[in-house]
């Protein structure tokens, strides 16, 4: 379904961590809102609405350098974008930035592409989480924005993000990711994942953090799904601050079905290679279709459409059938670092 989306009203909130067990919940102390226009996704137009600049900046997000980390493997290819990334962050037309790509020896002229747009080029062979990691280490910015190649800043998302920062003494900052499928010949559909993240109940990782908040803390460099949340969980235990955005980042992939099965068939496999980690950090726990949430987040979307509810069930099926056969199919030899990402683990 192509859609336009002119006007709506977007939601900021901001949380503090509290301990429930052994996992950290999230607590809304306070709200403020913002108007904002959003960009044709059909069209693909990549114009700043009118009057965004003006409602998002401060008198101090101007010179608050931002350092942008983004780990790549032939980034101009499978189904990813680095140069729509890039161009992403140079429209937040922020004063002071710097954007560090570390680039596992891609074939396919990625290098080329972070070069061009006047971005720091790391060449090493490494797994995601040591290129985040290598690249945090690198960055000398206030803030810190992990980003994958087949991202795409809204405009004036940044700003939104440091303004938000600054006025609640934030740690954190999430961006809520709209899932988009796009098809041969540019068209931009909206994805399925959209609907099923919110039967699952949602999920946020952010990905704009103030550096300091984030000083010790590394991404695992041994666990090839689920790093983020690993991270995070590692962030969590400081108690930070957080605040979101209901809006600001956009994924693209290709079309849902074949990718969805290539992806979560590689899920499997790398979820069997690490399954003592991930069971002892609850990550798959909060996959599963079994939880009295996702029952009834299927329920209530059902009330509102029954063949977008039965659209978004074969597509859950299919990933959990292709997850078991990855599973099953594994070895559990150690996988190689030089290896393809197929998709950020942002997303389910």
């Amino acid at each position: 379904m192509e859609y336009e989306l002119i006007s709506r009203l977007r939601v900021q909130s901001i949380c503090e961590y509290r301990c429930v067990g052994s996992f950290r919940v999230p607590t809304v102390t306070s709200r403020t809102t913002a108007i904002r226009r959003w960009q044709d996704l059909g069209s693909g137009s990549e114009h700043s609405p009118q009057g965004q600049s003006d409602l998002f900046m401060t008198s101090r997000d101007s010179f608050a350098k931002v350092s942008f980390v983004i780990p790549t493997w032939n980034a101009m290819s499978h189904g990813k974008s680095l140069s729509r990334t890039l161009a992403s962050i140079a429209a937040q037309k922020l004063d002071t930035t710097e954007v560090l790509i570390v680039d596992n020896l891609s074939t396919d002229g990625t290098a080329a592409v972070g070069h061009e747009f006047g971005a720091s080029v790391i060449e090493r062979s490494c797994s995601r989480s040591e290129a985040r990691n290598l690249g945090s280490a690198k960055s000398d910015g206030e803030f810190v924005v992990f980003l994958d190649s087949d991202h795409e800043l809204e405009p004036g998302a940044v700003h939104a993000a440091i303004a938000l920062a600054d006025s609640a003494k934030l740690d954190a900052v999430f961006f809520k990711t709209r899932y988009l499928n796009e098809h041969p010949g540019g068209k931009v559909t909206e994805s399925l994942l959209n609907h099923e993240i919110r039967i699952r109940g949602g999920h946020m990782i952010p990905n704009f953090y103030r550096k300091r908040s984030i000083e010790g803390i590394l991404f695992p460099p041994n666990v090839d799904l689920g790093e983020d949340f690993l991270f995070f969980q590692a962030f969590a235990r400081r108690n930070p601050r957080i605040g979101s955005l209901d809006w600001g980042l956009l994924h693209y992939a290709p079309p849902d079905i074949p990718f969805a099965w290539k992806r979560s068939y590689t899920y499997g496999g790398l979820y069997r290679r690490g399954e003592k980690s991930m069971r002892k950090s609850g990550f798959f726990s909060g996959l599963t279709i079994s939880k009295s949430s996702s029952a009834a987040g299927l329920w209530h979307e059902a009330q509102k459409s029954l063949a977008a509810t039965l659209s978004v069930t074969f597509f859950m099926a299919v990933k959990s059938i292709a997850f078991a056969a990855g599973y099953l199919g594994a070895t559990v030899a150690k996988k190689p670092h030089r290896t393809e990402p197929v998709l950020n683990s942002s997303g389910p």
